[in-house]
């Protein structure tokens, strides 16, 4: 303990330092325009502090806790405009010692560093540090089930009875990302769609277009399969962060998702599915949240752990999509996670897909359930005409589902069931009712400094944000109002230099009903534009002048001359006295008892005896692929 004491003292002793030199070099900068100009600029430069022992970490460049690395994913709260990414990461293994695996591009705002163990609690000491985690394993299983799928036959259908037939959905144009154990690009299920120019292999892992494992083809198979698949047309692309045993670390996974962002360019129309998981992970769950600011659907598996699904990361951030697993007759599948964290249901027990070779192999999980949703997002983003945000994509998703509680689930109350639209196409988005505002920002090359806020001044009310965003690119947000509303927008600048000119020809532009209300990109901190005026009548008489009228005319005379008396005189007097009784103690009793001992039973017999080990030894900081309840020794004996 006194040892660790003394390395900490020395640890803030080596901050202090740092921070006086960083702050001599900085100055040195103070000539070019806001620093923001250095951020182009090369690494060579980074900073070397020496420390008291006269080396260049806390031990002179001899580290006596170099059998003791590990592996950390560092992220700063803010961008530094006079230092790079690297620089700053170099910065601290100069003083901590290690060295720096990797920087990332736009997943996060950090790297992935290796350092000695104690330098984790010295790092999160540091002002500019936001968040310091230890990175984590990913591993994946799979169980054998009966051989055939049914998945397709019910997300095209409202209610059970399953009939054997299936919509797809069309996702031309739309890239599919598979964020797994790669993808058999020969496989003749996917081999005709499979895109070109954007896999992605992470660090230590083998090509993207090969799966010995198999659980990343099964994925892309049941998202974008000519025969498995939910949706038709779809461009896709294998996102490798697992080796053959289905092994990976959460900074690789950070790695594919920072890929994903910048292979979908501005325009583009991106999915990425992560059939997998973790025990909550804050660096993930950022991750993934920066790629749904970005624009792109991140669809996610809430987890084989029978448990809650906020616990586990990616399921555990809100801005993903998250699908739970349910079974052929709409029960939820007794490994799937549930609560307040899911977002969706969808079949994923004993689902049938592609997998190693030119097989196929009917598996279950999460992992299973997560893809169908992919195809049927791929499929929305198709079917658009515009640019559509991932929270446009979710509210589609849940207008084309079943009505609520069709899953035998009480641990989920109102979650629904996904489905094509029971058993019709996917259609475009419904247009707004009342007008249509739209927010188009471009940003500069500095996207993070730019967010804005659209409120409603009748009712005080947020009608829609963004920002801050992830890359410089053009963002639309369409947002379905009322009509005789004033509106205040807000657009701001974290860095108080606007968005144009001199570092990229940033805009905005503010148009309600395809009229412009307001468009600039010149300012400082802030711009505020108030447009529309609070008169709430005007919406109201037409709803009121014409549906009224027609239900009193036309049905009131006819029924008056003949139906009238009868109905007076005699059916009076039953009703109070005879039937009053009966619906009293009836519907008292069969109620009460019916659906506290279904639901109660149904799902908790077959759940009980299984997943309760199964979630017991799965390690909660190391991520697991979704696809079947217990990790243990599925990986091994796979095909």
């Amino acid at each position: 303990m006194k040892l660790i004491s003394v390395l900490l003292v020395l640890a803030l002793a080596q901050r202090h330092a740092a921070s006086a030199s960083n702050s001599s070099i900085r100055g040195r900068d103070l000539g070019k325009r806001k620093g923001k100009d250095n951020d182009q600029g090369s690494d060579q430069g980074s900073v070397q502090s020496k420390n008291f022992f006269g080396g260049n970490n806390l031990f002179g460049g001899n580290n006596p806790f170099e059998d003791d690395l590990k592996t950390f994913i560092v992220s700063f709260k803010d961008k530094d405009k006079q230092k790079t990414l690297s620089t700053r990461c170099a910065a601290l293994t100069a003083a901590y010692g290690g060295h720096t695996k990797s920087v990332y591009a736009k997943a996060l705002n950090g790297c992935v560093l290796r350092m000695p163990s104690w330098a984790m609690t010295a790092m999160e000491l540091l002002l500019d540090i936001a968040l310091v985690e230890e990175d984590g394993r990913v591993y994946t299983t799979e169980q054998d089930f009966a051989p055939q799928s049914w998945g397709l036959d019910r997300i095209n259908e409202c209610e059970l009875a399953l009939d054997d037939r299936g919509t797809r959905v069309d996702a031309n144009g739309v890239k599919v990302y598979i964020i797994d154990t790669g993808i058999n690009a020969n496989h003749p299920d996917v081999s005709g769609v499979m895109g070109t120019g954007c896999h992605f292999s992470s660090e230590g892992i083998s090509s993207p277009r090969t799966d010995s494992n198999g659980h990343g083809t099964h994925v892309a198979s049941t998202a974008c399969g000519v025969t498995y698949g939910v949706a038709a047309n779809c461009e896709l692309c294998a996102v490798k962060v697992l080796d053959s045993d289905g092994n990976g670390d959460i900074a690789g996974i950070i790695a594919g998702l920072d890929h994903v962002m910048n292979d979908c360019g501005a325009g583009d129309k991106c999915v990425a599915n992560l059939s997998l998981g973790a025990g909550y992970s804050a660096s993930l769950n950022q991750a993934v949240r920066n790629a749904v600011n970005d624009g792109v659907t991140v669809v996610v598996a809430a987890g084989n752990d029978d448990g809650f699904a906020c616990s586990y990361s990616p399921a555990s951030e809100p801005k993903a999509i998250t699908v739970g697993s349910t079974t052929r007759t709409d029960e939820r599948s007794w490994f799937s996670n549930y609560g307040d964290c899911l977002d969706i249901y969808a079949p994923g027990s004993d689902i049938k897909a592609a997998w190693t070779g030119s097989g196929t192999k009917t598996i279950s999980g999460t992992s299973m359930a997560s893809p169908h949703v992919a195809g049927l997002a791929a499929g929305i983003l198709g079917s658009a005409s515009n640019t559509m945000t991932p929270a446009q994509v979710l509210a589609s998703i849940q207008a084309r589902s079943t009505s609520p509680n069709v899953v035998g689930d009480g641990k989920s109350p109102g979650v629904r069931l996904a489905t094509t639209g029971c058993g019709g196409p996917t259609q475009a988005p419904t247009p707004c009712g009342g007008g249509e505002l739209v927010v188009e920002i471009g940003t500069d090359r500095y996207p993070g400094e730019t967010t804005w806020t659209m409120n409603n001044v009748c009712t005080g009310a947020e009608v829609g944000s963004g920002g801050p965003y992830g890359s410089q690119s053009t963002y639309t947000e369409s947002m379905c109002v009322d009509d005789g509303v004033e509106f205040e927008f807000t657009i701001s600048d974290s860095y108080g230099d606007g968005m144009c000119c001199g570092y990229g020809n940033g805009y905005y532009k503010v148009t309600l009903n395809g009229v412009v209300q307001k468009e600039g990109g010149q300012f400082t901190s802030s711009v505020v534009t108030k447009f529309g005026s609070c008169n709430n009548s005007l919406p109201t008489p037409p709803p009121t002048a014409d549906p009224t009228p027609p239900p009193m005319t036309a049905p009131t005379s006819p029924p008056s001359a003949n139906p009238t008396p009868p109905p007076t005189t005699a059916p009076t007097p039953p009703p109070t006295e005879e039937p009053t009784p009966p619906p009293t103690d009836a519907p008292t009793d069969a109620p009460t008892n019916a659906p506290t001992n279904a639901p109660t039973t149904s799902p908790t017999t077959s759940p009980t005896t299984s997943p309760t080990t199964s979630p017991t030894p799965s390690p909660t900081p190391h991520p697991t692929m979704e696809s079947t309840p217990p990790p243990t020794t599925s990986p091994t004996t796979a095909p």
